[in-house]
């Protein structure tokens, strides 16, 4: 389904939280082989740990990053490098599904992460959070030279994917991504970078 990405070096995932970033970034990573680093790796939003770990000469990596929706459109200071073999990933899912994904998640503020994530587009607009996330999209995608919308129900198609996913209990854990080559041989940890 996203072989066809082979080609770049860094594939950020991204769109509001509860779209599919989580799933549809491991099946990128299957799909393309490349490394994968979900967003507990780097603590959600350590842009310098960030930084630091996209411009170290690594393998291709997918990055599972909801949190950077907001900033997307401005990553070559995130990677160091020229553009041409980076590709956004912007996830869209219908809002209702979100909230109902929410809801389901009990363990996870949402309000919380939604006032935090408000401040950061400097607004205190009663839309929901993900709303003004697909708004910002419209406006910062056009100055991104390479980009992927991908919508959740797209995902279906793919051999990871759980099809009665109302009956699954959520369990909030840290998931153990698959670490890049250089982190899994032990030669740095990425709290070392």
């Amino acid at each position: 389904m996203f072989e066809h990405l082979i080609e770049y070096r860094y594939i950020f995932v991204t769109g509001p939280h509860r779209s599919g970033t989580t799933i549809c970034s491991k099946m990128i990573a299957q799909d393309t082989g490349h490394d994968l680093i979900m967003e507990d790796e780097f603590k959600g939003s350590n842009l310098n740990q960030l930084s630091a770990f996209t411009q170290a000469d690594y393998s291709p990596m997918v990055i599972q990053c909801p949190f950077l929706s907001d900033i997307i459109h401005d990553l070559n200071w995130l990677i160091g490098q020229d553009m041409d073999k980076t590709l956004i990933v912007f996830m869209h899912r219908y809002l209702k599904h979100i909230i109902e994904s929410e809801e389901r998640v009990e363990k996870v503020d949402f309000n919380s992460v939604a006032r935090g994530q408000k401040n950061k587009y400097h607004t205190d607009s009663q839309q929901h959070i993900s709303d003004i996330k697909y708004e910002a999209w419209e406006d910062q995608r056009e100055i991104i030279p390479h980009y992927l919308d991908v919508g959740y129900e797209s995902l279906s198609e793919h051999p990871l994917w759980i099809q009665d996913r109302q009956n699954l209990e959520f369990q909030h854990e840290i998931a153990k991504p698959k670490l890049p080559r250089q982190f899994a041989d032990g030669i740095r940890t990425l709290q070392e970078i």
